[in-house]
């Protein structure tokens, strides 16, 4: 069944699930999980994070999402279930993070994205709420202050 003849979610689910169980290469149907990284950039160098790890950073360690590549994403927005915002970069740093999250939640897509919680303040956590996002996993490694230094270097 191609793409364009699935009717909703559910619908759309059925369809992948048809297609994964057949062993189809061609899948019948949208995609229920899309992973929009909102950013590239980062505030903090932490030892772990593949973004500092040898890798060039210019141009996509200093990118942001781009909001004129939402028309091309929306087409799929009422097939998808879930969205992710989150790459290698911090979400909050992303100027109109909350206009792309106010887009997928007005076609009813669960916004989910990782944060190190260091731009978090009193207006931005209001806006977090205000704007639906479902669930948000703060990195906040570390049992002592030293060892969250050493962890979430610039933290």
């Amino acid at each position: 069944m191609p793409p364009f003849l699935v009717k909703d979610r559910e619908d759309n689910l059925d369809a992948l699930r048809r297609s994964f169980r057949a062993g189809s290469e061609n899948v019948a149907g949208w995609p229920s999980v899309i992973y929009l990284e909102a950013t590239a950039v980062c505030n903090l160098r932490c030892p772990m994070c593949p973004t500092i790890i040898g890798l060039p950073r210019e141009p996509y360690r200093t990118s942001t999402f781009d909001l004129n590549l939402l028309p091309k994403v929306e087409p799929a927005l009422p097939f998808v279930r879930r969205a992710f915002l989150s790459g290698g970069g911090e979400p909050l740093l992303h100027p109109r993070l909350f206009e792309i999250v106010r887009l997928l939640k007005r076609h009813g897509v669960e916004v989910h994205f990782n944060s190190n919680a260091t731009l978090l303040t009193p207006e931005r956590a209001a806006e977090i709420v205000a704007s639906g996002v479902d669930t948000i996993p703060f990195s906040i490694d570390g049992a002592t202050p030293e060892t969250y230094a050493k962890i979430r270097v610039g933290g």
